[in-house]
């Protein structure tokens, strides 16, 4: 049994990306015999045999490996500055790569270094660090992305046309308000969009308007419920650390629809990608010229993305 420890800002069950990401990972390190504990400075106590703590005395006890999940943050800015007092193995796992101090002191500071997508590659070869560098995978927690084909009744959306759907929040990176636009632009009476989003605090959400509906839902089983009642997932953002939610879409069998980044450059042979909105105005008006295997899609997460594949990458440093 080895001796866990992950830095994140805030950890499930607020809601997030990063704080599902480590949650998924952690509880199935825990499934699989290792003691897992998360520093962050804001969560809701001990959840599903994960320790959860605040207390930054766990970095003066011995540990076999502390995993930063990403850099940028306040709380994992706050440990890579202090490194240099952590005598246990460190793992930077880069989340969205990005010309900063913190990024770059914690690419040249950690035992190791985590890269997912093109974008890590090419950020840990400009700063010559390949030789600490292990390939990630990605995965998700299978069981908890399954959704069941209940949001358009409880949420009275039409049941007889095709449902575009884009999740993950208003934040700018998202775009949702660009994707709204381009969707008008493509407009036909056969289809409406989705978007939703646990945070509007920058005032991005767009307005609902002839069949654009948009939702804040704090509640993770109405957003895998959003899913499960989709027809097309699209993933309209500007820049992500990875796009796991075309995972969750592949698993979910629905055909996604993404820019041409991160995760979408990895799976491109597997669903739509655009690089503009004149692209992907074309691909709404022209969708039925499309077809996705869903099947295969599905078949392929299930053996190759799963956060047991993302454990095992990991922990390879332990041996």
């Amino acid at each position: 049994m080895s001796k866990i420890v992950w830095v994140v800002h805030r950890y499930y069950p607020y809601p997030g990306g990063s704080e599902n990401n480590v949650r998924n990972i952690s509880e199935t390190m825990v499934k699989t015999g290792h003691d897992v504990t998360v520093w962050s400075p804001t969560n809701m106590g001990d959840q599903n045999g994960v320790k959860v703590t605040a207390d930054t005395s766990i970095f003066t006890q011995p540990q076999d490996l502390i995993i930063l999940h990403g850099a940028g943050p306040g709380p994992q800015n706050f440990i890579i500055q202090n490194l240099q007092n952590i005598s246990s193995p460190t793992l930077y796992y880069i989340i969205k790569p990005e010309e900063t101090p913190f990024h770059i002191h914690a690419l040249n500071n950690c035992t190791y270094i985590a890269a997912s997508t093109p974008e890590d590659y090419e950020f840990v070869k400009k700063y010559k660090v390949e030789h600490k560098t292990i390939d990630v995978r990605y995965g998700i927690l299978e069981s908890e992305v399954y959704g069941n084909r209940t949001f358009r009744d409880k949420f009275n959306l039409p049941k007889d046309k095709k449902m575009y759907l884009s999740c993950g929040g208003y934040w700018a990176n998202k775009a949702m308000k660009e994707l709204v636009a381009d969707f008008k632009n493509a407009y036909n009476d056969n289809s409406f969009l989705v978007t939703t989003g646990y945070y509007n605090g920058d005032n991005l959400m767009p307005e609902n308007s002839e069949n654009v509906y948009n939702f804040i839902l704090e509640d993770r089983t109405d957003v895998l419920n959003a899913m499960a009642d989709a027809d097309y997932y699209i993933m309209n953002s500007f820049n992500e650390g990875y796009g796991l939610v075309l995972l969750e879409a592949m698993f979910n069998k629905k055909p996604w629809i993404s820019r041409y980044i991160t995760a979408a450059k990895i799976f491109k042979d597997r669903g739509i990608t655009y690089n503009n909105s004149n692209e992907l105005i074309s691909i709404l008006k022209n969708i039925n010229e499309y077809s996705i295997d869903v099947e295969s899609n599905y078949q392929f997460v299930k053996n190759n993305h799963t956060s047991e594949h993302t454990v095992n990458d990991l922990l390879r440093v332990l041996k």
